[in-house]
């Protein structure tokens, strides 16, 4: 049965989201037995996968059966699957960086791009599109960066124009706030060019309007449509881009748009999603996934639960 949630089908692209590490979802796959029967709905190659990491492997399998799972919803929602049958396996290509993109769709033309958090997840699907999609999320806490001297730290990684635009801030944990955004844009616009972080992050930058309501606190469903707040005003800077790969992107605008995906609280940072994509749209429906239900579903044999 597909997900209890209507899809805005003149939407073009799709934001699924759900939260991959809470008590309830981590202590239910604690239990060696329920890990092993959620594991087996994944192929065998992603299944060693899942049980050779080190870290957090309980993470590293909600990941995937979230990928699976939204990847197999996506084939549904464009016609071409008849049914949605979330655990069916998936063909992937990879291109020489690693990006993966759904083998057999030519027609369909679907794109997509994930990222993840500390304790969110985030897949974007672009519908009838034959240009490419990255997103990517920043991290509620980050030790390994400091929240005073993060400019001296990666001051390398931005242009002159963005350090400007840094330096301009005199708050420091707003400065730190829109450095953690440019990060994101840095990250999905990486990806969106199908490199990853395997290019100069000096040979592109952005221009922000206005800033990112980094406070704005929104009630997060668990699951269903989700409403955010997004900033479009956000140009980006391609002519330092290696001509091979700027030319393959230039003959399109490129729309860059970032939200507040989690607002800031206590301690922690606001979690910002910035996407960057050359589809012709501006709205983007969000939609809350619940893990916690999914995984309840494959442990009872309940291949008919909604989210």
């Amino acid at each position: 049965m597909p997900p209890n949630f209507e899809v805005d089908h003149e939407s073009k692209i799709l934001i699924f989201v759900s939260a991959t590490s809470s008590l309830q979802l981590t202590n239910l796959l604690l239990d060696a037995f329920n890990f092993e029967l959620c594991l087996r709905k994944l192929a065998l190659s992603e299944q060693r996968i899942v049980r050779d990491t080190r870290h957090n492997s309980v993470k590293a399998l909600v990941l995937r059966l979230f990928s699976k799972y939204v990847l197999n919803y996506s084939l549904f929602v464009s016609g071409e699957h008849a049914s949605f049958k979330p655990w069916d396996e998936l063909e992937l290509l990879f291109n020489g960086y690693g990006k993966p993109k759904l083998g057999r769709l030519d027609s369909s033309k679907i794109e997509f791009n994930s990222s993840s958090s500390n304790n969110l997840a985030s897949i974007t699907v672009q519908f009838n599109s034959d240009s490419p999609v990255g997103i990517d999320l920043s991290h509620e806490s980050q030790d390994s960066i400091s929240s005073t001297d993060f400019m001296l730290q990666f001051q390398g990684i931005f242009t002159r124009a963005e350090i400007d635009q840094l330096e301009s801030i005199d708050d420091v944990h707003l400065k730190y706030c829109t450095f953690n955004h440019f990060w994101t844009l840095k990250e999905a616009f990486a990806k969106f060019l199908g490199t990853g972080l395997n290019i100069d992050l000096t040979s592109f930058g952005f221009q922000l309007g206005n800033h990112l309501a980094f406070q704005k606190d929104k009630t997060t469903p668990s699951s269903g449509s989700r409403e955010l707040d997004w900033h479009h005003d956000i140009t980006v800077d391609i002519g330092d881009l290696p001509e091979d790969i700027r030319k393959d992107i230039q003959t399109k605008p490129i729309k860059c748009s970032s939200t507040i995906l989690q607002p800031s609280s206590g301690q922690l940072l606001p979690v910002i999603m910035s996407v960057v994509h050359q589809t012709n749209v501006e709205h983007y429906q969000c939609i809350q996934i619940d893990m916690e239900k999914i995984v309840k579903g494959i442990i009872d044999g309940n291949e008919s639960y909604q989210v």
